[in-house]
């Protein structure tokens, strides 16, 4: 069975307690949801011993036997080209962002953009990124020491797609709007996630308030998808295309944020047209990203 955010879903509709790991091919969405949900002791993981070499190998490359404490393999595999494992997020998130703008620039190493493709790739990609681990860091009030917030990337080389997920224990978007006012005790969930992805919208007096909003935009732009789960609603953007939101049977506390970025539409056109649109105004430089030159 395919590992994958849908299969969160059902183990929160259907109150699922037991998930055996060896049942299931995992994707990022999927790991990412289940350290969660067991910090939360919300799932109880077994099935180790049944797995066949290449999942525990998976399970292995991806830090997810290392978080919940099992034996790791001792293999000299280099995966810098296709994972960031599972990293757990705390008070040193930052200090971790380095990690990620190394593995997106040795991904693109071994992909055939021209510089100045890769050059915007490069900034609106890490810009996404450190709009969602801002986002954890600033509004989400997770409990760190729960170990509950987590994310992982992952390129499949064959599709062409880039897999960002990440998730956190915290208060939820409806909740991050209490006190300021745009907050409604009487609007739920999917009104807040809504809100938070529209152009200018700020929880508080600091920032511009286009995190999301770009982030999206350039989803769009791009033919790529994004699935957010908060509260008991999740929102569903597919290559491109605005599904809009659903209401589940369930209730994920904090959020689930689950990426595929289509690597197959960056270029040169779509990032100047979203500059031109005010989308991606002065996206972060490479230069300004703690003098990450040493790295080309």
């Amino acid at each position: 069975m395919d590992g994958n955010l849908d299969k969160i879903l059902e183990i929160l509709e259907n109150d699922i307690y037991d998930i055996n790991i060896s049942k299931y091919f995992s994707k990022p969405s999927f790991l990412v949801g289940l350290i969660s949900l067991s910090a939360e002791n919300k799932v109880g993981i077994s099935g180790f011993d049944a797995l066949d070499y290449s999942k525990l190998n998976y399970l292995n490359r991806s830090g997810f036997l290392e978080i919940l404490g099992k034996d790791c393999l001792n293999n000299n595999e280099n995966d810098i080209a296709t994972i960031h494992k599972l990293t757990l997020i705390d008070e040193n998130i930052w200090e971790k962002a380095k990690d990620i703008d190394k593995l997106v620039v040795n991904i693109l190493k071994n992909l055939k953009f021209d510089y100045s493709a890769f050059d915007n790739f490069y900034k609106s990609f890490n810009w996404i990124i450190r709009e969602l681990l801002g986002n954890v860091d600033t509004h989400s009030q997770a409990d760190f020491s729960k170990k509950g917030c987590v994310f992982m990337m992952q390129v499949y080389k064959e599709i062409g797609t880039l897999n960002f997920s990440i998730s956190d224990n915290g208060i939820g978007f409806k909740e991050s709007f209490r006190g300021s006012h745009y907050f409604d005790e009487n609007k739920e969930d999917d009104y807040f996630i809504h809100l938070a992805m529209n152009k200018g919208i700020t929880t508080s007096n600091e920032g511009k308030g286009n995190g999301l909003y770009g982030m999206k935009e350039i989803l769009k732009a791009t033919n790529s998808s994004m699935k957010i789960l908060s509260g008991n609603y999740i929102y569903k953007l597919i290559n491109g295309e605005e599904i809009g939101f659903e209401k589940i049977n369930g209730y994920w506390k904090g959020v689930l944020l689950d990426i595929e970025f289509n690597m197959s539409n960056i270029g040169c056109e779509t990032i100047n047209n979203l500059i031109q649109r005010g989308v991606l105004k002065a996206p972060v430089s490479i230069d300004e990203m703690d003098d990450l030159d040493d790295l080309f």
